[in-house]
């Protein structure tokens, strides 16, 4: 992997549990790019959020992914849960290990 990408989902109060049950299987769908490296729900401080990495082996494929996910009218089933959402790119740096 040499693109990571950290999408918060900034969800309605009581509804995180429900959005994870969504997300692994939406996250699942052949269509979806990117590989899940991680996928956290936050329990001390701003509450009512879901973290999820995903990993992208170049910046084609994080394009595709980003594209699609901007195009569709839910991409990730959640849209009806969701208050925000922020996306953040980052690379590989080469001394550090994945």
């Amino acid at each position: 992997m040499k693109l990571y990408e950290l999408i918060t989902f900034t969800l309605r109060v009581r509804t995180p549990a429900s959005a994870l049950d969504i997300l692994e299987g939406t996250l699942a769908l052949p269509g979806v790019g990117g590989t899940l490296m991680g996928c956290w729900v936050s329990e001390i401080g701003p509450l009512n959020q879901v973290l999820v990495f995903r990993g992208f082996s170049d910046e084609f494929a994080r394009q595709n992914e980003r594209e699609r996910y901007l195009l569709a009218a839910d991409a990730f089933g959640i849209e009806a849960l969701m208050l925000d959402m922020t996306v953040e790119i980052t690379r590989y740096f080469p001394l550090s290990n994945p």
